[in-house]
């Protein structure tokens, strides 16, 4: 806990493709409770969930694939290439994103947990971050955040580019960190430098 008894809460951010989501695995591992505000959004945006209704009212029923779920790949298509579209997007997700990370804040609070991570794409972006005790930003060289994106998604560069160039730079991101992990020397290098921010974390009394 902090000197107030208040849980810790660190933030982990980083742009498309940098390799925040390895960074959060390995501190889960690690023993830090780490709420993934992405996948929450892709839970809420599932058919049934609070986001669902929302988004096809406003971007149509085209972003609805054959098996009744969001096309991801189709609301891309529309949200990345203009910014207003992009913006109605997170009116409509970032709430109710927001209540669920909350609520989950709560529960590890009663459970008695020190210190919790907060994964998200737009933590810098919303401005969550400033609430936070720290946060940790994941870099990655653009070229490379791109052939690993079009690998993993099957999409064109094209795409990730447009994808990229639509959120905040993560020199910017960067500038608001505690820590910055670099993601440029392979994936042993990564998880090293994942585990010292844990240590450094836990150095505070707070794990």
């Amino acid at each position: 806990m902090r000197p107030d008894g208040r849980m810790a809460v660190f933030g982990l951010t980083g742009g498309i493709g940098s390799g925040k989501t390895e960074v959060g695995r390995v501190m889960a591992l690690a023993g830090i409770p780490v709420i993934d505000a992405d996948r929450i959004s892709r839970v809420q945006a599932a058919r049934g969930g609070p986001a669902f209704d929302g988004m096809v009212g406003e971007f149509g029923d085209d972003i609805v694939g054959p098996d009744g779920e969001i096309d991801r790949e189709a609301l891309a298509g529309i949200v990345f290439r203009a910014p207003d579209r992009l913006a109605a997007l997170n009116r409509i997700t970032h709430g109710l994103v927001m209540d669920e990370v909350n609520r989950r804040l709560g529960l590890l609070a009663d459970m008695g947990k020190r210190a919790v991570m907060v994964e998200a794409a737009l933590l810098v972006e919303t401005g969550w971050d400033s609430d936070m005790d720290g946060l940790v930003v994941v870099t990655a060289p653009r070229e490379t955040r791109i052939e690993r994106v079009v690998k993993r998604d099957g999409v064109g560069a094209d795409d990730v580019k447009r994808r990229i160039d639509a959120q905040m730079s993560q020199d910017d991101k960067a500038k608001r960190a505690r820590w910055i992990i670099g993601n440029d020397s392979g994936l042993d290098e990564l998880r090293r430098a994942s585990i010292e921010v844990v240590v450094a974390i836990a150095m505070e009394g707070t794990l």
